[in-house]
């Protein structure tokens, strides 16, 4: 898997760029995967109170919340680039964000 960062300020179009890249490469025939890095504390990948929060809270290392539209894996901590890697198959990783990840 080859894995490219983007990496900027805010506001200065990073989304843009991936989402432009994710479907150059989708056009192109290869599998894309990508990593949002996120750093509001406002943002968490569930809602307290919900279900699939109580799960975790529970002590559940890993929740999978599966729905009509979509599925998410949640780890009830934040993971560095490592520990995610092992979770992705594609032939490209588009990173946003994550400064701090050891890659081009």
């Amino acid at each position: 898997m080859k894995a490219i960062a983007v990496i900027g300020y805010h506001h200065t179009g990073k989304t843009t760029t991936v989402v432009n890249l994710v479907r150059e490469l989708c056009a192109r025939g290869y599998s894309v995967a990508t990593i949002k890095d996120i750093h509001s504390e406002k943002f968490r990948a569930d809602t307290p109170g919900k279900n699939s929060a109580l799960h975790i809270d529970a002590g559940s290392k890993l929740t999978v919340a599966r729905g009509i539209y979509d599925t998410a894996i949640i780890f009830p901590k934040t993971l560095p680039l490592n520990e995610i890697l092992p979770h992705i198959v594609a032939d490209f990783l588009v990173i946003e964000g994550m400064k701090d990840a050891p890659v081009p």
